[in-house]
């Protein structure tokens, strides 16, 4: 069944949304995967008028940062109907994180290959039952797998592991949602490779990250019981840090 509607979530900074010509570029792509049409500048005043409206700057306070949660149901036959919430989030700029996130694997349902399993759309009841899921197991976020039993991603973030010194992350056609940051991270590391990943292969990695636009790169303390490292991707984390600020986005 397609989707009545498309999400997209913003780390807004200082009244900038950030990563803005990606979150764009992923409207655009799943307008045309839904046949809707698009106009960008009917989206960009949208959000940059939301912003301007009510997220409000102080001065004398330090930078802000919100997390800016759009809803867009396209109509045919009528304007884009838009859905905006956001909040306040603690820090303007992405932390490392001492503290991994326990995860563990959610398999008491497959997401579907299809059309829309590349959008982020707004039939979520895989990733709201995983997501429940982990929660009641004390874990921060489940990973969710596909009908052929390899990754596809997690609740809220895209996957990567690490294997003898080498990153992977499940390809899109293994039905991971495209995150804004899983590409900002394909386009500016090209020693990323997309590969399908079963879950053995999660347990025998050497260390696993998720990313996302809100929180950028987070590393997996473990999976279930399986314990991991953090020194490779503490690296990378910093190296992204270097190209996040000389975009200027």
């Amino acid at each position: 069944m397609q989707p009545t509607g498309l999400i997209e979530t913003i780390k807004v900074v200082n009244g900038k949304p950030m990563l803005f010509l990606l979150h764009l570029n992923r409207l655009r792509n799943g307008f045309s995967i839904l046949n809707f049409p698009f106009s960008e500048s009917e989206i960009r005043n949208a959000i940059e008028n939301f912003i301007s409206t009510n997220l409000i700057q102080n001065k004398e306070e330090e930078t802000q940062a919100f997390r800016l949660r759009l809803e867009i149901h396209p109509s045919i036959n009528s304007k884009m109907n838009f859905n905006f919430s956001f909040s306040k989030l603690e820090d303007a700029n992405y932390i490392w994180q001492e503290q991994g996130l326990p995860i563990l694997p959610y398999l008491l349902q497959q997401k579907k290959i299809d059309t829309f399993s590349n959008l982020k759309h707004t039939d979520r009841k895989i990733y709201n039952d995983a997501l429940n899921y982990a929660k009641l197991n004390l874990c921060a976020d489940a990973f969710v797998f596909n009908e052929n039993n390899t990754l596809a991603d997690a609740c809220i973030y895209n996957v990567f592991m690490i294997k003898n010194n080498k990153i992977y992350t499940p390809p899109l056609s293994d039905a991971p949602v495209v995150g804004v940051m899983r590409s900002f991270l394909l386009n500016n590391f090209p020693e990323i490779e997309e590969k399908s990943i079963s879950i053995q292969e999660l347990y025998q990695a050497d260390e696993l990250f998720v990313s996302n636009a809100i929180r950028g790169i987070r590393w997996v303390s473990h999976l279930g019981e399986q314990v991991y490292d953090n020194k490779k991707t503490k690296k990378l984390f910093h190296l992204f840090l270097n190209f996040i600020n000389d975009e200027k986005m």
